[in-house]
């Protein structure tokens, strides 16, 4: 069994160099963006004979962290100015984790205090409705506490960007495998 204290010690060390040879498509449930593909499906690509949980660990976290900036290319392309990026739930629970997000997206990212970020939001709307506040970022501001900040360590994200075309390129490459297993 891992022992997540000392993967994690043990990842931020693995993690420095941004570097690692096994990559994770994060499509369990298909994708919907980029690629709007019901039929795509999760793969670890690039193991070998020396290829660690560890590094099946760090690259499930790099992978969905590639998908995030998927999204934020997306969201970029569409022309929203996006500076930070702000985590809840299990992953922000990570440093490691947070510090890959920061390092792959290259925004500073924020991890917030409450753990219920869809309930949370929809009570600041309710709130705003309910005129306890005269906007949405009154409410965000008066409410929404950051208890940790991670900024992107130049090193490290300078590896990523050379990683992130090979996980770009990767669906392509598998799709038609996707659509067959799917059948």
């Amino acid at each position: 069994m891992l022992n997540t204290t000392d993967y994690a010690a043990e990842s931020k060390e693995i993690n420095k160099q941004g570097i690692n040879p096994v990559f994770f498509l994060p499509y369990l449930s298909g994708e919907r963006t980029p690629h709007n593909d019901p039929y795509a499906r999760g793969a670890f690509v690039g193991m070998n004979a020396t290829t660690s949980r560890e590094d099946m660990t760090l690259a499930v976290m790099e992978g969905v962290s590639f998908s995030l900036r998927d999204i934020l290319t997306r969201v970029r392309d569409l022309g929203a100015g996006v500076n930070t990026a702000r985590l809840i739930g299990g992953g922000a629970k990570s440093p490691v984790w947070c510090q890959i997000i920061a390092d792959v997206l290259r925004l500073k990212v924020e991890k917030m205090q409450s753990d219920e970020g869809p309930a949370f939001g929809a009570a600041i709307l309710a709130m705003v409705g309910a005129g306890a506040f005269k906007n949405v970022e009154e409410a965000c501001t008066k409410l929404i506490n950051i208890t940790e900040t991670f900024t992107p360590n130049e090193e490290t994200a300078k590896n990523y960007d050379k990683a992130y075309p090979i996980y770009v390129n990767l669906y392509s490459a598998l799709k038609e495998s996707f659509h067959a297993i799917a059948k």
